[in-house]
């Protein structure tokens, strides 16, 4: 760039499929005789993991619930000599999105076979933005540091395509509108040091 100035421009994009851990405890209450017994003996002791936050048993991963996840990071710098002293500035930004399926399981569920599509949902996982400013000058044997940030963290709505009512047992789930939600908080983070 001019007057020795560098200009970067950075992208990043990452996919991820996953799988869940399915519990196989007949029970996990640790004082139960149970608790060291396996619902399935192919598969090793496990307390498994639930698509958060839970809802009820369409949360319990069944048989083939995975997520899809895709990520953006973008970020921008710009650093400018001033003479012996050095000025820096950044900007990112993340955009995160996840696919959630999970299928019915006959061990939560009797009146169901395994493999029942239960939950389908697109979670805007991450949409944090920031940026910072730094000056750097050399005093003799030491350095002067002068910056600030700027951060905010941030998830974007989570929209729930399908859920299967009769599947799930949370008597406050009465519709798949119950669990949409809208962005409704995030964490702005300022920091400035000398």
């Amino acid at each position: 760039m001019p007057l020795a100035g560098q200009l970067t421009l950075g992208f990043q994009y990452a996919n991820a499929q996953r799988g869940f851990i399915r519990a196989n405890r007949l029970s996990s209450d640790p004082d139960n005789p149970d608790f060291n017994s396996k619902i399935n003996s192919d598969f090793p002791l496990a307390f498994g993991e639930t698509f958060s936050p839970y809802s009820g048993t369409a949360f319990l991963p069944g048989p083939g619930a995975q997520w899809d996840k895709t990520k953006y990071y973008l970020d921008l710098g710009y650093s400018q000599p001033l003479g012996d002293a050095m000025l820096k500035f950044k900007l990112y930004q993340n955009h995160e999105d996840r696919k959630e399926k999970n299928y019915s399981s006959s061990d939560i569920n009797r009146a169901y076979r395994d493999g029942q599509l239960v939950l389908d949902r697109d979670v805007e996982s991450d949409r944090s933005y920031g940026g910072s400013m730094e000056l750097t000058k050399p005093l003799g044997d030491h350095e002067l540091l002068i910056g600030g940030e700027y951060k905010v963290l941030a998830y974007g709505d989570t929209t729930t395509n399908s859920v299967d009512l009769t599947y799930n047992d949370a008597p406050w789930v009465t519709s798949q509108d119950d669990l949409s939600y809208k962005s409704s908080s995030e964490g702005v983070c300022r920091g400035y040091y000398f």
